[in-house]
């Protein structure tokens, strides 16, 4: 959140995904977000505090890269990644959502397909959604 409090941001975009112009399945821009001021790769920076998780679904550049930071954000147990009873809160818990279900899961569920976004889990008991029966979240 305060990485780009009051910044200006910049775009590069890879070149694997032109043909798709950028964006995925779903329509979500695909693109490498850079702080103006000190250049510094945002995306990596968020996945390193462990705040985000690499997008494996299409091959890029940085995809070992970032599966590293994230590796290494898992066993520090930053961000995301920290146990939920030393955050003291249940609405830090992610869970994974499927637009146009009512179930939510686990990141390694079989049913969280490819388009999953990462919610609260707070948020999707406040929206009424339902655990999945199959990976118990």
């Amino acid at each position: 959140k305060h990485l780009l409090t009051n910044e200006s941001v910049f775009f590069g975009y890879d070149q694997s995904n032109a043909a798709a112009n950028h964006k995925d399945r779903y329509g979500r821009l695909l693109a490498y977000a850079y702080r103006a001021g000190d250049s510094l790769f945002v995306n990596a920076e968020i996945i390193k505090q462990g705040y985000g998780f690499a997008y494996t679904s299409y091959p890029f550049e940085y995809l070992e890269s970032f599966l590293e930071l994230e590796r290494d954000a898992r066993s520090g147990k930053l961000g995301l990644w920290r146990d939920a009873e030393d955050s003291g809160a249940v609405s830090d818990s992610l869970v994974w959502f499927n637009p146009g279900s009512n179930k939510y899961h686990r990141q390694s569920c079989r049913y969280a397909k490819d388009g999953a976004v990462a919610i609260p889990l707070s948020e999707a008991l406040s929206k009424g959604y339902e655990a999945c029966k199959v990976c118990n979240p």
